[in-house]
């Protein structure tokens, strides 16, 4: 497992949280709150599928809550 692989896709995964976070206070609902949440969706589950073979889903998956709940 190569954590520097790791530790720069915790940081992306925390930075795409805030970024999603910063961009939903300043959106009204409608076209594009929903294309800027399908956008981060995406890019979130984009990071946690390269996660998954390096330290495994459920190290995944706790590294995505931690950095959302953080944020949200």
């Amino acid at each position: 497992m190569s954590m520097s692989e790791v530790a720069q896709l915790k940081r992306q995964i925390e930075l795409e949280c805030e970024a999603a976070r910063r961009g939903l206070e300043g959106l009204a609902a409608g076209s594009a709150y929903h294309r800027f949440i399908r956008e981060r969706t995406a890019r979130l589950g984009a990071y946690y599928q390269q996660l998954v073979p390096l330290i495994g889903e459920e190290e995944a998956r706790s590294i995505l809550g931690k950095a959302c709940e953080a944020c949200f």
